[in-house]
């Protein structure tokens, strides 16, 4: 299962951290990852208690072998299933199922584990499912007259006896038990372009302020993980662990998780495209400035065409306060509409022609200086708005016949509603699509294809931060 850590939404912990019990109703579709979130947050909890109405103990911890914190004592078989053992090991496991006859039996399970409970920190007990054992151990009679009656004695049992209580429900449908729990959480499953998207909602969450009310999550490895949302990456950037490696014909992004899905790194003569969603803004800066400070920094030649968000006297003030020693005009050269007079500017001209012979012959000053392989970085969305999508697409297949035969790697940037898209898709190499949902900063990839592909920052050592990018599975 590897080492990958769960984690849980702060509302959610919050909520288990109060004084008094609570009580939270898990509610969500077969699959979708119910048991897991209630198991990671069992994990996290001292006096953690599981009944099952569905599997036997082994089995559970044959599917999530992370929760042997739990001791098997406090891991109780509610299946309903009459069973016939004839190992020692089998009659030991059969000591911990409970064959329940009815409510009052079920409700005094739960009190009396949540009395031998010695230590000052709160039981968490979880039932999964809800749904099973009502269906299993209540009569119809009861069901039709006495509607709620054991739900109401099991919410105020939480308060009672002080405890927190985990409700697993196997649909979505609205039931007595909305209106008396203290929360409410939703999880669902569905698709964005053909890509699996999995989604924590927080309907109800009573005494804890809700910042985030709507997670994205994964089950990578088997564990409940959340993605953090309104990550600002870039405003951390100087604290992120850039590691790049020398590999022969690439250059590396630094970023281990991303370089994993292009063999390595970007390989000379090859073709990225990013696709960036409008609600993206200048965050995506965080994958751009690295590659091309590291690249000036081995010496190498940067060619410049800014996208519509990026600046590069941001750029520029970047690479110098991590580099000062270098001087960036020997290495650096942007292709803007204001040039200010600056060293390593020149202009954009208004004849796409013009502006594809000033490229060439940058391009050949930087071979002669040795300078190569040359990483060629332009923004399509400026190329589109003074050009056009016609001239744009015709021209620039030209450009870049041209340039073929010199070392160089290409990487566009590229709006995804733009009318030049599809021509210069089909040229490229590597095609990555960035985007958020519900504030949560993802990535997917066609060439090649990948899955939704989350941003994780983890903290390390000596104040630094690695960026890890986690798939949403």
């Amino acid at each position: 299962m590897g080492n990958f850590e769960g984690s849980i939404p702060p509302e959610i912990l919050n909520a288990f951290d109060q004084k008094h019990g609570f009580s939270l109703l898990i509610k969500g579709e077969a699959g979708t990852g119910k048991t897991t979130l209630a198991l990671e947050i069992l994990a996290k909890k001292k006096n953690a208690i599981y009944i099952s109405s569905r599997v036997t103990p082994e089995s559970l911890y044959n599917q999530f072998p992370w929760i042997k914190n739990i001791p098997k004592e406090n891991i109780i078989d509610g299946t309903q299933i009459d069973l016939k053992y004839s190992t020692v090991s089998h009659k030991e496991a059969f000591l911990h199922a409970v064959k329940f006859r009815n409510m009052p039996d079920f409700i005094k399970l739960i009190y009396r584990k949540a009395e031998e409970i010695e230590s000052p920190e709160k039981a968490t007990i979880v039932v999964d499912s809800w749904d099973a054992i009502l269906g299993s151990i209540v009569q119809e009679w009861e069901r039709k007259n006495l509607v709620g009656y054991n739900e109401t004695i099991l919410a105020e049992l939480t308060r009672q006896m002080n405890i927190n209580l985990i409700l697993i429900a196997e649909t979505d449908d609205k039931s007595f038990l909305d209106y008396i729990v203290d929360g409410i959480i939703r999880i669902d499953k569905t698709e964005f372009d053909e890509k699996r998207i999995r989604i924590l909602t927080i309907e109800k969450m009573r005494g804890i302020t809700i910042k985030n009310f709507r997670y994205l999550f994964t089950l990578k490895d088997g564990r409940f993980h959340y993605f953090r949302p309104n990550l600002n990456i870039k405003k951390i950037l100087d604290k992120i662990e850039i590691n790049m490696k020398d590999i022969e014909d690439k250059i590396t992004t630094g970023i281990e998780d991303f370089d994993n899905l292009i063999d390595g790194g970007f390989s000379i003569f090859s073709k990225t495209l990013f696709l960036i969603d409008d609600t993206i803004g200048d965050e995506y800066s965080f994958l751009i400035y690295p590659l091309m400070a590291e690249h000036i920094k081995n010496r190498k030649a940067v060619i410049q065409i800014p996208s519509m968000e990026l600046n590069h006297n941001e750029f520029r003030d970047y690479f110098r306060k991590n580099y000062p020693e270098i001087n960036l005009d020997e290495y650096y050269k942007v292709f803007t509409k204001n040039t200010f007079d600056e060293k390593n500017t020149l202009e954009l001209n208004e004849s796409i022609y013009e502006l594809i012979s000033k490229i060439e012959d940058t391009f050949n000053k930087y071979i002669k200086e040795g300078k190569t392989p040359i990483l060629f970085i332009y923004g399509l969305d400026v190329l589109e708005i003074l050009y056009g999508s016609a001239d744009l697409c015709k021209n620039w297949f030209e450009l870049l016949s041209t340039i073929k035969k010199i070392p160089h790697i290409s990487i566009a940037i590229m709006k995804d509603n733009q009318e030049s898209g599809r021509g210069i898709i089909y040229w490229m190499d590597y095609c990555f699509t960035i985007f958020k949902l519900h504030n949560t900063l993802l990535m997917y990839s066609k060439k090649p294809s990948t899955e939704l592909l989350g941003f994780e920052l983890k903290e390390l050592k000596k104040s630094s931060i690695r960026l890890n990018l986690i798939p949403v599975l």
